[in-house]
């Protein structure tokens, strides 16, 4: 009979792990038959998903240039409107606005849109449309850049339809916001205008001391500092 040879212990380890790993690379091949259909899938997903990601903001990017160049030809119509005061060019500007909004409903330019709309009404001596134009912007828009906009527009409204208490109110509320805006000073300019008319001295040296207080921080325009120093001799 053959010497049958006993294995040592480090022999018998390696068979095992050889054992081991030809019966995890067999089931590995049989678990890739199976699944291969489906990971091709999957990658073929994957890759439609990245397409369309980089469709998307591709689009994104045209309808914002597209969005812009149509909101430019509203501003440059509304700008004409008002110049004129043709009521062709009003329309003209109006159906311009609109045109974004419809075309553009979740964009900036959208926005924007709406609040030229407002403007639109105002210019078009529609003071009590304007207001609820204003108004609405308002509401929907509370985060908007252009809010404070919309505000002085709205105060505008109230004064050109003969409210001056209320129009002094909303000027020197939105003169009064922190931080300040690009209409703040202004905004104290047109809220004593209100109130010299009004009658209303006190809170007109409410208005001059804003102005001034605007003016020793050095944030007062010059073509502000004028009218500063027209309401102080008057007071």
């Amino acid at each position: 009979m053959g010497k049958v040879s006993r294995l040592s212990h480090k022999q018998i380890e390696a068979v095992i792990k050889r054992d081991e790993l030809r019966d995890f690379l067999g089931e590995a091949q049989d678990w890739l038959k199976a699944h291969l259909e489906n990971a091709l899938i999957g990658v073929v997903v994957l890759a439609l998903l990245i397409f369309g990601s980089v469709y998307f903001l591709k689009n994104r990017h045209e309808d914002s240039i597209k969005a812009a160049i149509q909101l430019s030809n509203a501003e440059q119509l509304y700008a004409r409107a008002a110049g004129s005061g043709d009521a062709s060019a009003f329309d003209g500007a109006k159906s311009a606005y609109e045109q974004v909004r419809t075309a553009f409903p979740s964009s900036d330019e959208a926005v924007a849109a709406e609040l030229g709309l407002a403007n639109l009404l105002f210019s078009s001596g529609k003071a009590a449309e304007a207001q609820s134009a204003y108004a609405n912007f308002i509401s929907n828009h509370p985060g908007s850049p252009l809010l404070p906009v919309a505000q002085s527009g709205q105060a505008a409204s109230l004064e050109a339809s003969g409210k001056l208490k209320e129009a002094a109110d909303a000027y020197l509320s939105l003169a009064n916001q922190r931080p300040l805006t690009a209409v703040s000073a202004s905004s104290y300019v047109d809220a004593a205008r209100c109130l010299e008319a009004i009658h209303d001295t006190q809170r007109l040296k409410a208005a001059v001391e804003g102005l001034e207080k605007l003016d020793a921080d050095k944030m007062l325009p010059d073509v502000l500092k004028s009218r500063l120093q027209a309401l102080k001799k008057r007071l």
